[in-house]
């Protein structure tokens, strides 16, 4: 089941991908730079994003995906993923087009994504993302997300052909309810 929740920022529209968002995808999955700590290749082919937005678009209905696109443009810039792995712990991932990066769309996508899950899971104690520990850019986006570390694990990852050191972080309800952004409400519709 597809995400049909509509998530607004300041500068960002979330919301779930369509079947001609492919060329869009392509143009920041294919770049080695924007995939570079992502667990999925590159892609290689038109063919790729496309297969990428129909597993998103079937998903279960505990996996989220939005389509980053800034206000007033409707060119899908990155993707954010929030899976509900148990009543109490949600994983969140995020890729962005590298001309967002360094401008705080990531935090501002993250900082949206976690206030929807928090406000929709009362149950929800924690949600973690594990980040390859080489990947400087997502740490500041998780730390001014609220975010610390968790623990850490070795990975094989064979994209790379070796084994890469992944840093959990996370924010519990707690901490994230004590956030000066907290308050603000993103959603704009649910169909859940």
């Amino acid at each position: 089941m597809a995400n049909e929740t509509t998530l607004l920022t300041a500068r960002l529209h979330l919301s779930a991908f369509a079947p001609d968002d492919a060329e869009d995808v392509f143009a920041y999955a294919s770049l080695d730079e924007a995939s570079r700590y992502m667990t999925f290749e590159s892609h290689a082919s038109l063919a790729d994003s496309e297969r990428f937005i129909e597993r998103v678009s079937s998903a279960p209905d505990t996996q989220f995906d939005w389509a980053v696109r800034e206000q007033g443009d409707d060119t899908v810039r990155g993707a954010i993923e929030l899976t509900v792995r148990s009543p109490a712990e949600a994983e969140v991932h995020y890729a962005l087009h590298p001309s967002l990066w360094g401008r705080g769309f990531a935090t501002e996508g993250l900082r949206a994504v976690l206030n929807w899950a928090f406000r929709t899971y009362e149950d929800l104690e924690r949600i973690v993302a594990p980040i390859v520990d080489v990947n400087e850019r997502s740490v500041r986006v998780v730390e001014k997300s609220a975010m610390s570390f968790r623990s850490d694990y070795v990975e094989h990852w064979p994209k790379h052909g070796r084994d890469l050191r992944m840093v959990v972080w996370g924010v519990d309800r707690e901490t994230w309810a004590a956030q000066e952004w907290a308050t603000e409400d993103h959603r704009t519709e649910s169909l859940r």
